[in-house]
C-alpha cells in the first residue's frame, strides 16, 4: 500500500510513521519480523520529499541505520544501506548530476556513455531478464545488470551504472512496483534524463502507483502478450529509432555520439513519445 503516493502521504499526515520508527528503533522487536518491514515502509515513504528531511533530521534514526550497516542480518544490511543512500547520498548526486547537465547543455556537447543499457528488474522477473540480457549482449550491446544484490557499493554502483547508460529498460511487474530498490533505480533514471523503456513481464500487468505515473506517457513493450521473440524485435526498434532521432536532431560530429555500430535495426519503428508528455500508456501488440 506505501507503494501508491496519496497513501504516503495520508500516512505521514495521520502520524502513523510514529509506529514504524519504535519497531525501527526498539530492541524490544524482532529483527526480522518487526524492524525489518518497518525500516521498508520507512523506505517506501522516504520517497515523500517532506518525510524525508524529518527522517535525515531525526539524529538517533539516522545513527542507529549507520549502525545496521554492519549488522550480521544481510537484510537489514541491505535497507539501511538503502536509507543511508536515499536519504544523505541522493540528493548529492542529484545535485552535481543537475550541475553536470547543465554544464553539458552549455557546451553542447554529446558525452560518451558507458553502457548501452542498464536493466532495471525484480528478482523474482529475473529468468525473463536475463533471457533477454543475453540476447542483448548477443547483439553486441553493453549492458549493466545487478545480477547479484550486494550491500555496502549496491547503490553507489546502480546511480554510476544510471548515469553511464544511453538507455534504462524498466522492466515491469507488481513485484517491481512493490519494491522500494525498484523505485529508486527508476526514479533516478527520470533524475538522470536516460531515455526509458518500460518492458511488461508479467501477463495482463497494469502499472498503478508510483510506477504507473512513472510510464504513463511511454510505449511499453508486452513480452507475455507479444511471445519473447517480437518482443525482442520491437525492443530493438526502439532502441534503432531513438538512436535516428538522436542522431539527426544534434549537431555534433558522429564520433562524439555512443553508437555501437554492430548493433543493426532492420525495420523503421513507430515514434516513442517522452516521459514528459501527459499521453495515456501506449503498448505494442
Amino acid at each position: 500500500l506505501t507503494q501508491h503516493d496519496q497513501i504516503r502521504e495520508e500516512l505521514i499526515k495521520q502520524q502513523g510513521h510514529s509506529l514504524f520508527l519504535r519497531c525501527a528503533l526498539e530492541d524490544q522487536f524482532n529483527p526480522l519480523k518487526a524492524k525489518l518491514p518497518a525500516l521498508q515502509i520507512l523506505l517506501a515513504l522516504a520517497f515523500n520529499k517532506d518525510f524525508a528531511t524529518i527522517l535525515k533530521d531525526n539524529n538517533i534514526f539516522m545513527d542507529h541505520i549507520r549502525t545496521l550497516t554492519s549488522s550480521s542480518q544481510q537484510d537489514l544490511q541491505l535497507v539501511a544501506t538503502a536509507l543511508i543512500w536515499k536519504l544523505e547520498k541522493e540528493p548529492e548526486t542529484t545535485i552535481k548530476l543537475v550541475q553536470d547537465q547543465s554544464s553539458l547543455i552549455s557546451s553542447l556537447m554529446v558525452t560518451k556513455k558507458q553502457y548501452d543499457i542498464m536493466i532495471s528488474y525484480s528478482h523474482n522477473d529475473k529468468e525473463l531478464c536475463h533471457r533477454i540480457l543475453s540476447f542483448l549482449e548477443k547483439d553486441q550491446l553493453h549492458v549493466w545488470i545487478d545480477s547479484q544484490l550486494m550491500h555496502d557499493a549496491t547503490f553507489d554502483a546502480m546511480a554510476k551504472a544510471i548515469e553511464n547508460s544511453e538507455f534504462v529498460l524498466v522492466c515491469m511487474s507488481d513485484a517491481y512496483k512493490q519494491s522500494p530498490f525498484c523505485e529508486m533505480e527508476a526514479s533516478y533514471a527520470v533524475k538522470c534524463r536516460c531515455h526509458i523503456i518500460p518492458l511488461l513481464m508479467t501477463a495482463n500487468y497494469k502499472a498503478d502507483g508510483w510506477l504507473g505515473v512513472l510510464t504513463s506517457a511511454l510505449i511499453y513493450i508486452d513480452f507475455p502478450k507479444l511471445g519473447f521473440d517480437k518482443a525482442y524485435q520491437e525492443l530493438k526498434k526502439q532502441i534503432g529509432l531513438f538512436r535516428m532521432t538522436n542522431s539527426n536532431s544534434t549537431t555534433v560530429e558522429q564520433n562524439q555520439i555512443h553508437h555501437n555500430p554492430n548493433c543493426l535495426v532492420d525495420v523503421a519503428p513507430k515514434a516513442i513519445p517522452s516521459a514528459e508528455n501527459n499521453k495515456e500508456p501506449c503498448p505494442i501488440v
